[in-house]
């Protein structure tokens, strides 16, 4: 089984007897495998269930989100994913006998296939120019606009992302990754292969969009975790473009000689 594409799902495993940084890890993970694979929302019951629930309370968290169901298409889930070990877990199988009551299909996360989410996400990756591989399996990659084309030299542009998404509203939990890089588009202006290459802003919304892109990038970061920014100085300064975060940066090369090409650093703090 893969592809969730556009489904809800509702989590499913054992807490009881696990230390709750563990469960909470264990639930993350398992969240972010359907994200990969193409989940719109995932219920995760570590966000909703806090730390000095009883059992009893916990439960019914959880049994009335998986009911409510019952009360229309808005809030059906399409999926209950169970994560490993549900069999040895009471409240897991309670769960599942809910859920396959009410007709809701299960299936065990093993079965979903999909990527594991590494500890590094690239939320605007374009054909991953500045990977030493492309491939590296500890990078999520993501772009809002697949595409294949040839560029004006001849050369294959191929910019095939792991998860579609937009750096604006990016479909990851908080604090899900050590590492973020953000290299939008530095072009506002233009047509042609430069824009099929590095994607355009919007001329009227970018000071907005780029707003959007930081936060979101500060979002998903882990405390402590480093956002990458990569900015192109064709048009538009980069202290301009730095107004629009709302941390502050650590180091970067800010008076590039020759190419105009700025990295900066920031840190997530708490």
């Amino acid at each position: 089984m893969s592809g969730l594409e556009g489904k809800l799902v509702f989590l499913s495993g054992p807490i009881t007897g696990l230390a709750r940084e563990d469960a909470c890890q264990r639930f993350l993970d398992a969240e972010m495998t359907c994200i990969g694979v193409g989940a719109r929302y995932v219920f995760n019951p570590m966000k909703r269930v806090a730390a000095y629930f009883t059992h009893e309370e916990a439960m019914l968290v959880c049994l009335g989100e998986l009911a409510a169901t019952l009360m229309g298409p808005s809030t059906e889930y399409d999926l209950l994913v169970s994560l490993p070990g549900w069999e040895g877990s009471a409240g897991a199988r309670l769960e599942r006998a809910v859920a396959e009551a009410i007709g809701i299909p299960c299936a065990e996360l093993g079965e979903l296939g999909g990527r594991v989410m590494g500890p590094a996400l690239d939320v605007c990756c374009g054909p991953r120019s500045f990977y030493f591989d492309k491939a590296d399996p500890r990078v999520t990659f993501c772009d809002l606009h697949p595409r294949h084309m040839t560029l004006c030299d001849g050369r294959a542009l191929d910019v095939s992302p792991d998860v579609v998404s937009d750096f604006r509203d990016l479909p990851f939990p908080d604090k899900s990754f050590s590492l973020v890089v953000f290299d939008p588009p530095h072009l506002d202006v233009g047509a042609g292969w430069q824009v099929g290459k590095y994607g355009k802003l919007d001329p009227r919304g970018w000071r907005r969009d780029l707003s959007a892109g930081f936060s979101e990038c500060l979002r998903v970061l882990r405390p402590g975790g480093v956002l990458v920014f990569k900015w192109y100085e064709y048009r538009i300064p980069l202290k301009v473009v730095l107004a629009c975060c709302p941390a502050t940066p650590i180091l970067g090369n800010r008076r590039p000689r020759a190419s105009k090409t700025h990295w900066v650093l920031f840190m997530r703090e708490g």
